[in-house]
């Protein structure tokens, strides 16, 4: 804490014995106030028996100038001062005597860094007072928003954040310095070393606990964390990481934005390559290696100075809260400057080898050849695979139906593709990370037949779905080719799950001339075998006979879903119920069953859940909740449809509530 001015108040210092002081706080932006003055008679020369007798924090009065109003705490039976960083507050001291400026003396500690701070007031806005917020889901051709209720000023969530720092063993000189803070979340977040606030689970059954996907706000699980003393909350995967971790950062003031990686890398063995390994038959061997691609990843960028690195290497930090590989001996990941991982400058802590990988590393594919060297026989390398898009919520728009509140941040975290400042980058990382002596940067040989995978786009649910391969010849000699295109569901940690469709094709192909080969996937064909996210993977290999031109090509997409249409009835005031309406259409020839609707409004409601009844095959439907709003404003309202055979059915809306 850093006290700016100490003074008496004008009118009150002769005839009383209360002082005003003016603090600001630099460092912690939860204060629990202690006030200790040490207070000398400067006639005497020792400690007076003037004490402090009562101090007034101006709970309210601080928390309008402090943004903190929306705190939760601030109503409740016992109030406590919420202030933030690089802000004055006032507290009034009563003394047991009248306090002497001539004759008594007060000792105040003064600092004026703020690690954290942030000159702009409309990103202050998005990044630390937006209560809501926005993930992205889907594949990097089809990102999906989804709602997620960050709610950091609901009450459970300050105590829960205190409780963690706690549990992560940060003393209180460890808690002002937000890289530690940072690491410290990383850690903590996820349950593994340390029992912390969520278990991870990427695949089924989830009855133990809650689906990932069930989940519409962070709030509910800090409760539950908070409530059991520390038991991990089950379950969650990555964007219910991001989203806790998030919510976290903003109820202690650190400035955060979530991030989604599409085509994100998991290079196991810190190679910036991702080999993949294919039989004769173009089927993939997961066997052979532990990298993977994850269809989408998503973590934190928080922002903060880096004292412990070079000039210039502060701002936005990845914070990554998943579990993914150890990192000084338990799971964390970051603080990863975006500045070292755009220039390759890998070396630099923490974990940018990591980082860099995730949104840069070239992706290998190989195929068993027993003429080969080693019987593998390289088939290509992606270059430019990995980090397709890496997108966050655009600052002070939101959209409830559709993406416009897309804010493309690619080229904060990666150079111009191809551009010598991309090559540049990709090198570096290569000679900082010791590695040239294991990668190939070698070019491709000259081809003459060209190849293009091409698949159904917003391909809703219960549709069928094309996939093409499109074929040109530019030499001059016919060519022969042998083509294998498979089809498989997959989780969207880029884990295949089951065979959807497989086809073989040899074809012949005259000078400048084009063919295409297509398989058409049927929803009898792919419904029964699609897990979670309903996400589809796709692989093509063909082999040139005449020239052993290999080309190799992989595709993601995930099958729409309906969103829920949500309407509000009745007066908007604090205290008088309305009613939601939500309704949706079944686009499936099944019925659904185990149907459930999960309800969330910061100032309206905590998530609940209400069952519904079965939905026949094509049905639209109608549900209707009764809500009371317990405080005025802009309140947004999310809901989440579930069912056996349907999940992620998603809806938002904002309303306005008088007082």
């Amino acid at each position: 804490m850093c006290v700016k001015i100490f003074h008496q108040m004008p009118k009150l210092s002769v005839i009383t014995k209360t002082s005003r002081i003016l603090l600001i706080v630099s460092k912690a932006s939860i204060v629990k106030l202690y006030l200790i003055l040490i207070l000398f008679d400067l006639t005497m020369g020792y400690k007076t028996a003037n004490g402090v007798k009562n101090v007034s924090p101006y709970k309210l009065d601080n928390a309008k100038e402090h943004y903190t109003s929306s705190y939760e705490m601030l109503r409740g039976h016992k109030p406590v001062l919420i202030v933030r960083r690089g802000y004055p507050f006032y507290i009034a001291v009563l003394f047991k005597r009248a306090f002497n400026p001539q004759q008594d003396f007060v000792k105040l500690e003064m600092m004026f860094d703020d690690s954290v701070y942030m000159a702009d007031d409309e990103w202050r806005k998005e990044y630390v007072l937006n209560d809501v917020g926005k993930i992205y889901i889907g594949s990097y051709n089809q990102p999906v928003g989804r709602r997620w209720i960050l709610g950091q000023f609901t009450e459970t969530v300050l105590p829960a954040a205190m409780f963690i720092l706690e549990r992560a063993r940060l003393d209180f000189a460890d808690r002002s310095n937000p890289v530690k803070v940072a690491r410290a979340l990383s850690a903590m977040i996820n349950d593994v070393d340390d029992k912390g606030v969520v278990e991870g689970k990427w695949e089924e059954p989830y009855d133990d606990g809650t689906a990932p996907w069930m989940w519409t706000g962070s709030s509910a699980i800090l409760e539950q964390y908070l409530n059991t003393k520390g038991i991990p909350v089950k379950y969650g995967q990555c964007w219910v990481y991001a989203g806790v971790c998030n919510t976290v950062s903003r109820a202690l003031g650190l400035p955060c934005r979530l991030v989604t990686n599409y085509v994100s890398a998991h290079d196991t063995d810190h190679t910036l390559s991702i080999d993949k390994w294919f039989d004769r038959n173009g089927d993939e061997i997961k066997t052979q290696t532990n990298d993977s691609i994850w269809n989408f990843h998503v973590w934190n960028d928080c922002w903060m100075k880096r004292p412990d690195l070079p000039r210039n290497y502060g701002g936005w930090q990845v914070v990554d809260a998943t579990p993914q590989e150890i990192s000084d001996g338990i799971y964390q990941s970051g603080p990863t400057s975006l500045v070292a991982v755009k220039r390759g400058e890998v070396d630099y802590v923490y974990d940018s080898l990591f980082v860099f990988s995730e949104v840069n590393a070239r992706i290998i594919h190989w195929q068993k050849d027993e003429f080969a060297e080693g019987g593998w026989r390289k088939l290509k390398i992606i270059r430019y695979q990995i980090g397709k898009l890496i997108i966050t919520k655009k600052r002070g728009i939101d959209d409830d139906v559709g993406n416009a509140d897309v804010e493309d941040i690619t080229h904060e975290y990666k150079n111009i593709m191809d551009s010598l400042e991309e090559r540049h980058a990709f090198v570096n990382a290569i000679r900082r990370g010791d590695l040239v002596h294991v990668y190939d940067v070698s070019q491709p040989s000259k081809e003459d037949v060209y190849f293009s995978l091409q698949s159904s786009k917003n391909v809703m649910i219960g549709q069928p779905i094309v996939v093409t391969i499109m074929i040109r010849n530019h030499g001059i000699q016919i060519r022969s080719i042998s083509l294998s295109l498979s089809v498989f569901s997959v989780y969207y940690t880029g884990t295949t799950s089951k065979k959807l469709k497989q086809a073989k094709r040899s074809v012949s192909i005259f000078p400048s001339q084009g063919k295409t080969v297509s398989i058409r996937i049927s929803p009898e064909e792919y419904f029964n075998k699609l897990v979670d996210y309903s996400m589809i993977k796709i692989y093509a290999i063909a082999t040139v006979v005449e020239t052993q031109q290999t080309w190799s090509e992989e595709e993601d997409l995930m099958l729409k879903k309906p969103k829920l249409k949500l309407e509000v009835r009745g007066l908007l005031k604090v205290g008088a119920p309305f009613m939601l309406k939500i309704s949706f259409t079944n686009p499936l020839n099944r019925i659904l069953d185990n149907c459930v609707f999960t309800v969330e409004a910061p100032g309206v409601t905590g998530s609940f859940h209400s069952k519904f009844r079965n939905i026949w095959p094509k049905e639209n439907i109608v549900h209707v909740e009764r809500l009371f709003p317990q405080r005025s404003g802009l309140i947004k309202i999310v809901v989440a449809f579930n069912s056996r055979q349907l999940i992620q059915v998603l809806g938002s809306t904002q309303i306005a509530v008088k007082g």
